[in-house]
């Protein structure tokens, strides 16, 4: 993965297509529902270099001159690598923002940098109306990050934005809302309070499990209340609000989600009680989530080292924990030999990070590795267990 300081960039080489766009015929094309922040929208719009650029033919050549251009500070550098035949339109990925198929125009506006940003924007065939992979152009970030004169000067070159764009900039603006007045600002202008959200490793959540999660007992209370709110919307982990207030024991915000009708079956406690069981650090803890109906073989996983579909077992072995490790071999049912998706069991972890006690107890339990896992592990790859 090639990185760059500061912002750790990332490139993909494939050339995106270019287009020459539209200057000032913007009014007449879509933004007379625009509504401009202030009088600096009224900006004239900057002229286009006249430059002709190389076009290269070697993708490895074209790769080379992207990822300078990405990772250009100063405008030198950028005319630089496009003078050496970049593309002004390649794409741009930022793991920690989770964003793909960006542009160096849409990062310019992201790190606010100025100068490079009217340089790209001059750029012939640069497309000002490219949207990243979650829907956001130039002018929608700039927007959201309140950069008037970018707004003023992406308008003036004919920058897209419609309504559509509008109800999206503002879904953004009511997600990061610190306050009562932003989230009701953003409703305000069209936001849906049943718009999508993502944090991390958490997708299709909404602003009331955020609230929840982030313990915003304000913000809850507010969104609670309303008109159209789907108090039973799930993430992609398959929690509701009511499911993340009971593991964090907001008790208050249960009492209230219950009092608006909020479903908690049988079924939603059990995985409840599963996360407490993949979260406990001692024996007592999870022997409570067994208690109340957790199951020892649940699906267990922490992106953040890449194990999924793993079992409490493994992460006992991973985490070095040896007392649950001994509780959790000992529980009836257990299957020792559950595969994470890397294709690796508990022995093959145990045997990799040198558990010797927990690798000795898994082998008195009948565990064994075959010739092939045992070449995984040797050469720390993933396994893909042969059909029987």
């Amino acid at each position: 993965m090639l990185m760059t300081a500061p912002n750790q960039l990332q490139f993909r080489p494939e050339n995106a297509s270019s287009k020459v766009l539209g200057r000032l015929m913007a009014w007449k094309n879509g933004w007379k529902t625009y509504q401009p922040l202030t009088s600096a929208t009224r900006a004239v719009a900057i002229p286009e270099k006249e430059v002709q650029r190389p076009k290269l033919t070697d993708p490895k050549e074209q790769g080379k001159w992207n990822l300078k251009l990405i990772q250009a500070t100063t405008t030198k550098e950028a005319e630089d690598a496009l003078t050496h035949g970049a593309n002004i339109n390649c794409y741009v990925k930022n793991d920690s923002l989770g964003i793909d198929s960006a542009s160096v125009l849409i990062f310019a506006v992201i790190e606010k940098r100025s100068e490079l940003f009217d340089f790209y924007l001059t750029e012939p065939g640069v497309d000002i109306d490219r949207k990243d992979s979650n829907g956001f152009s130039a002018v929608m970030r700039a927007e959201v990050l309140g950069q008037i004169e970018m707004v003023a000067k992406l308008r003036a070159r004919g920058a897209g934005y419609t309504e559509e764009d509008k109800k999206t900039v503002y879904e953004l603006k009511l997600i990061r809302a610190k306050t009562v007045e932003e989230a009701r600002d953003a409703l305000a202008h069209g936001a849906d309070i049943n718009c999508y959200v993502q944090k991390g490793q958490v997708r299709s959540a909404s602003v009331l499990l955020l609230s929840v999660t982030e313990n915003k007992s304000e913000l809850f209370d507010f969104y609670v209340e309303q008109p159209g709110i789907d108090i039973n919307r799930k993430d992609n982990y398959g929690f509701s609000a009511i499911m993340r207030a009971d593991f964090l024991g907001q008790i208050e915000m249960v009492a209230k989600l219950r009092a608006k009708g909020a479903v908690y079956t049988k079924e939603d406690e059990k995985k409840v009680w599963e996360l407490r069981l993949i979260r406990a650090k001692t024996v007592e803890e999870a022997r409570d989530a067994l208690a109340h109906g957790a199951d020892i073989n649940c699906v267990a996983e922490n992106p953040s080292i890449n194990v999924r579909d793993g079992s409490v077992l493994i992460f006992a072995v991973l985490d070095n924990n040896q007392e649950l490790f001994d509780f959790y071999v000992e529980q009836p049912g257990i299957n020792l030999q559950k595969r994470a998706t890397n294709g690796w069991n508990a022995l093959m972890d145990a045997v990799h990070s040198k558990r010797k006690k927990m690798e000795k107890k898994l082998r008195e339990k009948g565990c064994t590795l075959s010739a092939d896992e045992e070449d995984a592990v040797r050469q720390f790859k993933a396994y893909t267990p042969k059909r029987q």
